[in-house]
Formats: C-alpha cells, structure tokens, sequence
C-alpha cells in the first residue's frame, strides 16, 4: 500500500490486510470486519519516490477487554517513506 500510494496521482491507496496475522488480530478481538489500511500522502519530498505517508488501520466492531459495546479501532502513524523502501535523504 506504501509504494501503491507513492505511485498514485492523488497519492492515496486503500485495501485489506491479509493472511494469517490479519487473520489472528480479526479473531483475537472478534472483529467484525477485515482489517483495512488506508495511506494518504501529506507531503511528496523533492527526492524522487520519496513522501511523509499517513498509514491508517481500522477495523469495525473489534471487542476491547473491559469496553462493553464493540467499536471501530484504529491506529494510525506517519511514515517518511522512499519507493526503494529507504527513508528519504532530506525532508525538503
């Protein structure tokens, strides 16, 4: 999803987290929903290939130890981010 949002004219990609891990954190918390992701670019640097990309996990319904009501979960980071998987030379 990273280099799919790299390589994106509106720099966003979206999908769905797969296989076993996804499979295990979807059970462990009686999810109700796959495990999407969802990446934004905030800002492309002047080295080619390279941004800060916003990286979204959500997931409906996930049931949290001591919370009553299953809820939508989300964690959410930033990342600076080269299409050749390395952080970028300069932030500029």
């Amino acid at each position: 999803m990273l280099l799919a949002a790299l390589a994106a004219a509106d720099g966003t990609a979206r999908g769905v987290l797969t296989g076993e891990l996804a499979d295990a954190i979807t059970r462990r918390f009686d999810a109700t929903s796959p495990l999407y992701i969802d990446v934004t670019t905030l800002r492309r640097y002047q080295q080619t290939g390279c941004a800060r990309l916003n990286v979204l996990f959500w997931q409906e319904g996930v049931k949290l130890p001591g919370v009553a009501a299953p809820r939508r979960q989300t964690i959410e980071f930033g990342l600076n981010y080269c299409a050749d998987g390395l952080p970028p030379r300069s932030l500029r």
